[in-house]
């Protein structure tokens, strides 16, 4: 099953709802693209962490920047390692930020 394309957009402090990843697909890929408004800073993080297990706790998982993505420009590109959740982290800054997440697969 091909996951959906998302986006989420953050203007202040804080984290987006998690994109869930479907880890099983092969070949594993994520494409990913940022816009922004204003002059924030923030990154883009994944984890292994089961982010659909009952009761995961986003707030102490195991989260890591993707190469790349933490600053204040917009980025875009695609992620090869198979992870199981993706999200925006709005670190500091003045205005927005919009990420865009769309993972390959069967339809």
């Amino acid at each position: 099953m091909a996951m959906p394309n998302v986006s989420y957009t953050l203007s202040a402090a804080g984290f987006s709802p998690i994109y869930a990843c479907d880890n099983f697909q092969a070949p594993f890929n994520i494409g990913y693209g940022t816009v922004l408004s204003g002059s924030p800073t923030y990154a883009i993080q994944f984890t292994f962490d089961d982010v659909q297990a009952d009761g995961y706790n986003a707030a102490t998982g195991n989260w890591f920047v993707i190469s790349g993505t933490a600053g204040t420009a917009a980025v875009s590109g695609s992620f090869t390692i198979p992870c199981r959740g993706l999200r925006l982290a709005y670190v500091s800054g003045t205005g927005s930020v919009t990420a865009f997440f769309q993972q390959a697969g069967e339809r």
